[in-house]
């Protein structure tokens, strides 16, 4: 059984509940806070233009190049931003 120290009464308690037996309070706030920003961070992702399988497919053709060009403009942008971060220390 793993148990760790609440933080706010300072009680050992069991560590795979999310409450504290002895004052109720959330064992390890740290941690789900963080897990709860990580959430939040795989919501944002590359607005890509969208292709539906309904567009004619001379729309589709031009949506697909439109999206590569969005692509290449990512990659640079990367791209930049690593050398970017390298040369900075």
């Amino acid at each position: 059984m793993k148990e760790s120290k609440c933080e706010h009464c300072g009680f050992w308690t069991n560590g795979k509940l999310e409450k504290c037996n002895y004052c109720g309070g959330i064992l390890n706030e740290a941690y789900h806070a963080e897990r709860e920003q990580l959430k939040k961070a795989e919501g944002m992702k590359i607005p890509f233009i969208q292709i539906h399988a309904d567009d004619h497919w001379f729309v589709k053709m031009y949506k697909s190049v439109f999206r590569f060009g969005q692509l290449v403009f990512f990659m640079i942008i990367t791209f930049l931003a690593m050398i970017a971060s390298s040369t900075v220390h």
